[in-house]
């Protein structure tokens, strides 16, 4: 066996070194520094999902974030000068350097030298999926998996959180437990626990890779596209153990922006943007912006925002539409967040004077074709303004709660610098968000305002500082003025009733599963929920209870009744089973044990055992009260 796993080991390395390779090859290709991580560095245009190996590491985030000497004074001091040194001669491998050597083809997760964690084989399994032309991949559940999983539910079953944390000293590398015990610490506030407890999680799904799972090797996809070679076959069964790999890193990667590790998370929000696309059932597409506003990523989200649907064949099939196939015309949270990106960029050079060099023809820019003007003749400061005017020109519902969560007093005093002394209540009171309702897109319409409501949520903070609302409402006056005008007004009119009528991108992740996103922040997907309820909540069988049949761990039957009773049941007994309504006959006569006449004896029985017992101690009992009874009666006489 040893043997064995070596010359796995051997194969997995040779892997790893095309892989790696490749990867360098790739980064390269544009002249590139991989290990630079700067807002200033050029992101590869027509690879919006490329993925680099370091930036999935928070501790090269950490390390970047305090400085490389920083962090070395805060180690020398805290180990006296003794810190960890680099082995200068090769040595004799041993025990534990046996069981972790697969750590050094991990990226998401890198145990420490205090973690020897070994590599599980009770997870859940990656394998390549058989349903696609193209390379995808698809979740299974193991025979070990299965049997870790029954045990989870018995133990989730009993409700202590103890009984679970002695689960998993036992299955240390049970997704389904780790996750379960970082919900709960979670709702107690425990958050470096929760950390833990899905970086955990994470490496264990990591070390179960399939060999040719790498989001660092593109592959060709639909329409001549091209993507990392992490495709995930999506599966609509609740009880797909797929739900809990999902589960897994949408946790880590809440967790991993709750450290502050921002750039990390975006990452790893990448990754399964590339592994669901053209599906997004857990919404990283509304988390990816956020993320990219926070981590300061804003070439990033332009370019993303441009190239993503086009390179990565997410573009309506209709091609003679005039709308251009881009993300900030398809979602309102990028249609916000690429405005205030490009506003971010040059906030210390913005200049309201110059929302007089925009143009109708700039605001419409990608809605009735190009403009080659926007990038060539539009200064910087200009360009945001146009961003965030076509914005509200097609997203107009969402200015509302994006004021709201930004504490804005609509009523209130208009900012001091505004070129418009309009109160925010006025401007509302005008098109376009007076009548904004009739110019919903009307196919993704209900997305677009759950889209629109989490934004607010998630993203009103980074509205609320003074020179971004002074900007907000300087770029509101100017359209609502633009609408004043009756030639404007017709040709922006006739324009977003163009858009709300035409083919957006991304149009399957907008109709399956944004149309029904919840919109509070933290809260998990619908598809994880329902997930964790089929998965450790399954439908338990009470009624064959009492000698009728087994107890029913999971729903085998696809929804029916559980058989609990035998065809080879002797017909007397049969018929008073059948007088039950919970019971149900197994026709087959293979799934229920026959109830025979010694059962039927040893009930009755225990039966009669246990009321002789019942009325023994009731005698007694009755006894006992009687004597202490009279013992009072005589004591008060007396």
């Amino acid at each position: 066996e040893e043997a064995e796993e070596e010359e796995d080991e051997i194969d997995e390395d040779d892997l790893l070194l095309e892989q790696s390779m490749q990867e360098v090859r790739n980064e390269f290709e544009g002249g590139e520094d991989p290990l630079a991580d700067t807002n200033d560095q050029k992101t590869t245009s027509n690879r919006p999902l490329a993925l680099r190996r370091a930036h999935f590491s928070y501790e090269h985030e950490r390390r970047q974030a305090i400085g490389g000497g920083a962090a070395a004074a805060v180690l020398a001091a805290a180990t006296g000068g003794n810190g960890p040194t680099m082995r200068r001669m090769i040595q004799a491998r041993g025990g534990v350097q046996g069981r972790t050597a697969h750590h050094r083809r991990l990226y998401l997760v890198t145990p420490t030298s205090e973690e020897p964690w070994p590599k599980p084989h009770d997870c859940i399994s990656m394998g390549l999926s058989t349903r696609s032309e193209e390379v995808s991949f698809d979740i299974r559940d193991t025979p070990e998996s299965v049997k870790s999983l029954e045990q989870l539910q018995d133990c989730i079953l009993a409700q202590d959180p103890n009984q679970l944390q002695n689960f998993l000293q036992k299955q240390p590398f049970c997704v389904d437990g780790l996750l379960t015990l970082a919900d709960y610490h979670r709702g107690q506030g425990s958050h470096e626990q929760v950390f833990q407890l899905c970086r955990r999680a994470v490496y264990a799904l990591e070390c179960n890779f399939h060999s040719s799972f790498s989001p660092f090797v593109e592959t060709g996809g639909r329409n001549n596209s091209r993507r990392p070679r992490v495709k995930i076959q999506i599966n609509d069964d609740d009880a797909w153990p797929g739900w809990s790999w999902f589960r897994a890193f949408w946790m880590y990667i809440h967790a991993l922006a709750g450290q502050g590790m921002q750039r990390t998370a975006l990452e790893c929000c990448r990754l399964l943007l590339a592994c669901s696309l053209p599906r997004d059932p857990i919404y990283m597409l509304p988390l990816f912006d956020y993320l990219c506003l926070r981590s300061r990523q804003y070439a990033l989200l332009l370019s993303t925002a441009k190239h993503l649907p086009g390179e990565y064949g997410l573009a309506p099939e209709v091609e003679s539409t005039a709308i251009q196939p881009w993300l900030d015309l398809a979602v309102p949270n990028v249609a916000y967040s690429v405005a205030l990106a490009t506003y971010l960029t040059v906030a210390n050079e913005l200049d309201l004077t110059t929302l007089n060099e925009v143009s109708i023809d700039h605001i419409l820019h990608g809605l009735t074709g190009l403009n080659s003007s926007f990038d060539d003749e539009l200064s910087p400061s200009a360009r945001a303004h146009a961003l965030l005017i076509r914005a509200m020109l097609i997203f107009p519902l969402a200015l509302r709660p994006l004021l709201d969560e930004a504490n804005v007093a609509i009523y209130g005093a208009p900012p001091r610098k505004s070129p418009s002394k309009t109160t925010w209540g006025d401007l509302l009171a005008q098109p376009p968000f007076a009548d904004a309702v009739s110019f919903r897109h009307e196919e993704h319409g209900v997305a677009h305002g759950r889209l629109a409501m989490l934004y607010a949520k998630r993203c009103g903070p980074l509205w609320r500082a003074d020179n971004v609302h002074l900007w907000l409402h300087a770029c509101a006056s100017r359209i609502t003025s633009l609408f004043a005008s009756s030639a404007f007004a017709s040709e922006l009119g006739a324009a977003r009733k163009q858009w709300s009528e035409g083919p957006l991108c991304i149009a399957e992740a907008l109709s399956k599963d944004y149309a029904s996103m919840p919109v509070e922040e933290g809260q998990l997907p619908n598809a994880i929920e329902k997930s964790v309820q089929a998965r450790l909540h399954p439908p338990r069988n009470f009624g064959s209870m009492m000698g009728l049949g087994r107890l029913a761990r999971m729903d085998p039957y696809g929804g029916a009744p559980a058989p609990t009773a035998s065809i080879h049941t002797p017909a007397i007994l049969l018929f008073f089973q059948l007088l039950m309504p919970w019971v149900e006959l197994d026709r087959t006569g293979t799934v229920v044990q026959a109830l025979r006449w010694k059962d039927v004896g040893k009930g009755m029985k225990q039966a009669i055992s246990g009321t002789l017992r019942f009325l023994s101690c009731l005698a007694q009992d009755a006894v006992t009260l009687t004597r202490e009874g009279w013992d009072w009666l005589l004591a008060a006489m007396e």
